[in-house]
């Protein structure tokens, strides 16, 4: 019975890890948040990147969620300690307010990375 419990939660710490992981389709980009919001609703805050490869700006929307909001705290993070950070996003896919691709994941680096 031990063995069988201690494989559900492996395979259990397996899902979750697989869950962390950027999606497998989605385009990155990496460079500062140079603007970041809350709004009323909360599928149209915006993001703006400033793109490490061109310096070009670029904007992103973060979706509403009913749960804890990681994707808005590590961009006010971002924001807030000038660190780099990398968005993971699939082209034409929004949240359904203006025509921004949505944020799926954002990774934030530290200082030199």
């Amino acid at each position: 019975m031990k063995m069988k419990n201690l494989r559900s939660v492996a395979a259990l710490i397996a899902a979750s890890t697989l869950s962390l992981a950027a999606p497998a389709h989605a385009d990155a980009v990496r460079g500062v948040i140079i603007q970041t919001e809350g709004h009323i609703s909360p599928s149209c805050r915006t993001v703006v990147l400033k793109r490490k490869d061109n310096g070009q700006s670029m904007s992103f929307r973060i979706a509403a969620t009913n749960s804890e909001d990681g994707v808005m705290a590590v961009t006010l993070t971002a924001l807030s300690t000038g660190r780099e950070v990398q968005i993971f996003y699939t082209p034409g896919v929004t949240t359904g307010c203006g025509s921004e691709p949505r944020i799926e994941y954002i990774s934030l680096y530290a200082q030199g990375y």
